[in-house]
């Protein structure tokens, strides 16, 4: 068996996805994080999700307009254009200030999709059995 051109012949791909890897890698690195958000306006029964870098800015902002934040975790900007693109798939448009109608679906699909939502479903059974 002739193990140079083996050898040889398994070289180039070998080379060709290593590079690739460290492509993928420094692209993974300047992610920057921020927060991934849950904002909800009870008088206008709307939710905004979001994503920033500064959060006590945020709550100031959106304090004044009625939201209160209802969850907060580390996350990336990509993770909301996921999830927005996921959300206007399965049917819910965004309303002209970036924010959705509060539904139960909603909050079932941002619970199972993994979106801080906060107590919003317990809130909300709360309000109906009394």
């Amino acid at each position: 068996m002739n193990y140079k051109k083996i050898e040889k012949s398994l070289l180039h791909p070998t080379i060709e996805v290593l590079t690739e890897l460290q492509l993928y890698k420094k692209s993974k690195t300047n992610v920057l994080n921020g927060y991934v958000y849950t904002l909800y306006n009870d008088s206008d029964k709307k939710i905004l999700i979001g994503y920033t870098s500064n959060i006590t800015n945020l709550t100031r902002l959106y304090y004044g307009i009625g939201y209160k934040l209802k969850e907060k975790r580390k996350g990336t900007n990509r993770e909301l254009k996921l999830l927005k693109e996921t959300l206007l798939e399965l049917g819910f448009k965004e309303n002209n200030d970036y924010s959705f109608d509060y539904s139960i679906n909603l909050l079932k699909y941002l619970n199972i999709l993994g979106w801080p939502s906060g107590n919003l479903n317990q809130s909300k059974r709360l309000k109906k059995s009394s």
